[in-house]
């Protein structure tokens, strides 16, 4: 059932592709226009792709990768993430937010902040 449900979402994302392919399955011999489809599919892909790659060598957007972060700073960006991502997964956060819940009934109510008209 879970396989299923995995397809039905990722072919909501090209409902086109799966009224084409019904089509294709429903029509004689559906491996030979499978194929085709997808060979039209692989060439119309590659040949874009080359076409962008080779149009954008000379321009500023192939200059752009000089003021990136370096590789470390990504690697320790990404393993913050993780670090962050497992803390709240685990739960590990709740003592905090009880110390400051503490803290909070804790102080007295303060009045609220005067204004001055000038």
């Amino acid at each position: 059932m879970s396989q299923v449900i995995l397809l039905s979402l990722t072919a909501s994302l090209n409902p086109t592709l799966v009224a084409a392919t019904t089509v294709m399955l429903l029509l004689d011999r559906p491996a030979r226009l499978m194929s085709g489809y997808l060979l039209g599919a692989y060439m119309t892909s590659i040949t874009l792709g080359l076409i962008i790659v080779f149009s954008l060598s000379g321009s500023s957007a192939s200059n752009t990768t000089e003021n990136t972060l370096s590789p470390a700073a990504d690697i320790g960006l990404g393993a913050l993430a993780l670090v962050v991502s497992f803390v709240l997964y685990t739960g590990r956060d709740r003592r905090l937010k009880e110390r400051r819940q503490a803290r909070k009934a804790a102080s007295p109510d303060k009045a609220p902040p005067r204004c001055s008209v000038s």
